[in-house]
């Protein structure tokens, strides 16, 4: 499956990932650059506003786009190699072409993209530069460019039938099922002997590299021969395209531009602003070598350490002149004894390291022109998102917590606003939940209004809600976060972003159920001492969703909920066994430290009693003996902390407080040491 955020649109799934992953040192503008250039390459523009959906629901994008989304997620993180397992699955032919297509155009854009790939169309197998077809057992039949793997196989007397598909046939040829009348090898021998020939087709290609008169069959494939590399065309296509979309972008009607404007191009190649000087200085040397390569004697060297004082506001250039010169230092390097030595620094964006070099030219000592080219050849030599290959791609610094906290509450609340219509629903569901509870104790049961029986019930069913709907916050999208935790997702700042926003999705549930309780029941007490210990429930409730989600399998949640909610609210709270659970020995520990109702409830009765001492000349016998005993229970407790004149309150308050976060720290600790296999 594409694993993306089902409740974001494309831009955001999109821009999301790129806040995350990129390195601290790009800026807000440069991560939005990063953002098009992503939508504008897979084509996305269009539907960059649209949700991406689900398709179980029908209410998603196609699979084809929710491929380029997948896809998307990935190069809005800058990559320098990007690994793609069968991107094409679940695609019909055309979006497997367009996809390829895409992809295409980012690998002659500098990156490297490595994929599986099983029975292409042949019109999508040519796109590929390279192909490693794998025979029976694993073992390579060929390496190598891609335009040579049919000649190949019929160099090994396998010809492929007339009106074939040649990326088909391979296929058959890989798995042995060939028609004996186009094989000179016999089919069961087939498989053993591509191995063979494979193995030694690689020493006679290792003859060719030592001994080039060697008479190897190698002279056949002299791309592969020469270990195929990136040729003078690909960089020429690279610089090409680099730099007219750098134009495009800066003056697309212009014919000509100024070196304000040369300076602009510029720094959308590389992605910050360079130096004016260095502009100057590349639009002098841009301009004398477009008037030298007009002349007719291009044999003549250009003078590049030329310095006429020509105003540098009168000089323009067009983009053909441009190109030209940045193509024409491209040839330079390979003929340059001291730029021979940079080109890999040049590749890798070091400039400044390189321009410091010991060794120099004769005709350059200071280096200083050399390194202007070498500005100008990187530019356009860079990254497709605005940036050249830097060493330290390889060991980039992300972000950290404060970033992609940030970023985790963005997405999270903007998923919480476009689910309003569920949470409307679940509302509704708390309320009737409510109102049928409190009809029953007021109408029903007759319980006494001071009774922590009803207490126990109100707060067992608001726990039970609390803790089941709580699960969703880590469980709806894990696949997603074991692909941003594989790629470096701090999980606090995950854990504390998703549970603050989660917090508002239960605070709003106790409210509209304590409040509707509250006007049935019609309770003498104030509305904010009764409802706090509810919030302490749903604190404590909530930190066992989390719990739950992130260390539990799914399918076990919501029965692992209601199962603890039960016991731990229900058995271990019910307030007429508290004589032989606070007994000062284990079974008092716990419950002090498991059972969430044994504090609650006793908040709620002891502040109804001591703010309305109940008249107990209007109880039954029953319940005027219930009551002092029931007081008795709860005040017997051994372990009681003395914070304040009334212990049971606060003492209760603090108790809440510690299940809570010991049960968030729980969560954290399941988000980061479970399933590690899926986050690495």
């Amino acid at each position: 499956d594409d694993i993306v955020h089902e409740g974001l649109t494309v831009r955001e799934n999109i821009a999301f990932s790129a806040m995350m992953r990129s390195p601290r040192s790009f800026s807000r503008e440069r991560i939005k650059r990063i953002v098009e250039d992503v939508l504008q390459v897979l084509q996305l523009e269009p539907q960059q506003n649209l949700l991406v959906g689900s398709r179980v629901r029908g209410n998603g994008l196609s699979g084809g786009q929710r491929k380029r989304v997948n896809v998307g997620i990935e190069l809005a993180a800058s990559p320098t190699v990007l690994f793609l397992d069968e991107p094409t699955s679940g695609l019909d032919s055309t979006s497997s072409l367009i996809l390829v297509q895409q992809l295409r155009r980012m690998a002659q854009l500098v990156m490297t993209i490595v994929m599986v790939i099983h029975q292409p169309r042949y019109s999508l197998f040519t796109l590929l530069d390279d192909v490693l077809l794998l025979g029976k057992g694993g073992k390579a039949v060929y390496i190598g460019p891609t335009k040579d793997a049919k000649k190949y196989f019929e160099n090994l007397g396998i010809m492929m039938p007339p009106d074939e598909n040649p990326a088909d046939w391979m296929m058959d040829v890989l798995s042995g099922q060939v028609d004996p009348q186009y094989s000179r090898i016999p089919k069961s021998d087939l498989p053993a002997k591509l191995f063979e020939a494979w193995a030694q087709f690689e020493i006679a290609r290792d003859g060719h590299r030592s001994h080039p008169d060697a008479r190897a069959p190698m002279r056949r494939f002299p791309s592969i021969a020469s270990g195929r590399g990136p040729s003078d065309e690909d960089d020429y296509k690279s610089i090409c395209c680099h730099l007219k979309e750098a134009w495009s972008r800066v003056a697309p009607d212009a014919a000509s531009i100024n070196v304000e404007s040369l300076g602009k191009v510029l720094a959308h190649c590389t992605g910050s602003d360079p130096d004016q000087d260095i502009v100057e200085a590349i639009m002098r040397r841009a301009t004398r070598f477009a008037t030298a390569d007009l002349r007719e004697d291009h044999d003549t060297p250009v003078n590049f350490n030329d310095r006429s004082p020509t105003d540098i506001s009168d000089l323009e250039i067009t983009e053909l002149q441009m190109e030209r010169y940045l193509c024409h230092f491209r040839g330079l390097a390979d003929q340059d004894t001291r730029l021979k030595a940079m080109k890999t620094s040049m590749l890798l964006g070091e400039s400044e390291s390189t321009g410091s070099g010991s060794s120099s030219s004769e005709s350059d000592p200071d280096g200083s022109d050399e390194d202007l080219d070498v500005e100008a050849s990187k530019a356009c030599r860079c990254h497709w998102a605005g940036k050249g290959i830097k060493d330290d791609d390889l060991h980039r610094v992300q972000n950290g917590f404060r970033v992609h906290f940030c970023v985790v509450l963005h997405s999270a609340m903007i998923q919480f606003w476009r689910k309003l219509d569920v949470r409307t629903m679940f509302l509704g569901i708390v309320v009737f939940a409510g109102i049928f509870l409190a009809v029953f104790d007021r109408f029903v049961f007759l319980s006494p209004k001071w009774s922590p029986y009803v207490f126990v019930n109100s707060q067992i069913s608001i726990a039970l809600l609390t803790s089941v709907y709580c699960l969703r916050a880590f469980s709806e999208d894990q696949p997603m976060y074991w692909r941003e935790a594989s790629h470096g997702l701090n999980r606090a700042a995950f854990l504390v972003g998703r549970a603050l926003v989660d917090t508002l999705d239960w605070l709003l549930m106790i409210f509209f159920f304590v409040m509707t309780y509250y006007l049935i029941a019609e309770p003498e007490l104030g509305f904010y001492i009764y409802i706090f210990p509810y919030i302490l429930v749903g604190y404590v409730a909530s930190g066992w969703g989390y719990a739950i989600a992130c260390v539990v399998p799914t399918s076990l949640g919501a029965f692992l909920s209601a199962l603890l909610s039960f016991t731990l609210g229900g058995i271990l709270g019910l307030p007429q066994e508290m004589d032989r659970f606070l007994d000062g020995g284990f079974f008092e520990i716990m419950v002090d430290v498991a059972s969430f109702t044994r504090w609650s409830a006793a908040m709620n009765f002891f502040a109804y009693v001591q703010a309305e001492p109940p008249d107990t000349s209007q109880m039954d016998m029953i319940d005027r003996n219930l009551l002092p005993l029931l007081q008795g229970y709860y005040e017997q407790a051994a372990f009681v902390l003395p914070l304040k004149e009334d212990t049971t309150w606060w003492t209760g308050t603090l108790a809440l407080l510690i299940q809570g976060t010991v049960l968030r720290v729980v969560a954290y600790l399941g988000l980061r040491f479970t399933n590690r296999s899926r986050q690495i």
